[in-house]
């Protein structure tokens, strides 16, 4: 496990800590995580209608269901700067991915690595998915000097698959620099990408 990645779990602990987590539930049972998974994937709307040890086990079914969809490549804006992101799956970890980006006209490569996770509250709230989007980015692959946060969107019919989000210098000594990220999916991972190439 990378520094970045330790990094990246800290963002997520200290995310989730706003949370009123409930009394753990107790593992459901093989019937019921068939009926699950029937029920997320024949009717993923109904993934609000769940509740407890379901709802986690179809959060989790959710994510393996996601991986080839957020890989790919990504363009947009990170504050006036265009810039294109690569990101694939780490083959040791379910909702964590890695890649790089670099800015047009600058010739600097960045390395990065993220998380993304369904948040199971705020998708009962509205009744559809809405993943969460964590990243931290290096130059040398160990020190973080940037920390993005926001949200994944998934593709639809008349929208390729989004990351908008919040970066932020993680090496500022005065007040916060931030800068909105906005990119959209270009080109989705091809095969090769699940063994790390894209």
């Amino acid at each position: 496990m990378t520094p970045m990645i330790c990094g990246v779990r800290s963002i997520l602990r200290r995310s989730k800590a706003a949370y009123q987590r409930g009394p753990e539930q107790p593992q459901p049972s093989a019937l019921e995580r068939r009926t699950v998974l029937t029920r997320l994937f024949a009717y993923p709307m109904m993934l609000a209608g769940l509740s407890g040890a379901a709802r986690r086990l179809a959060a989790q079914s959710a994510m393996v269901d996601i991986r080839q969809e957020v890989a790919g490549v990504y363009r947009g804006k990170l504050g006036d700067n265009l810039i294109q992101l690569y990101l694939q799956p780490k083959q040791d970890a379910a909702d964590s991915y890695q890649g790089h980006y670099f800015r047009f006209g600058t010739g600097v490569t960045v390395q990065i690595v993220a998380e993304v996770e369904l948040d199971s509250v705020l998708s009962q709230q509205v009744n559809t998915p809405v993943f969460e989007f964590w990243a931290e980015e290096s130059i040398d692959g160990v020190t973080v000097i940037g920390e993005w946060q926001g949200r994944w969107v998934r593709s639809t019919s008349q929208q390729a698959a989004q990351i908008l989000a919040q970066w932020q210098d993680a090496q500022a000594t005065g007040p916060a620099i931030k800068q909105p990220v906005v990119l959209t999916r270009v080109n989705r991972a091809s095969r090769s990408a699940s063994a790390g190439r894209i």
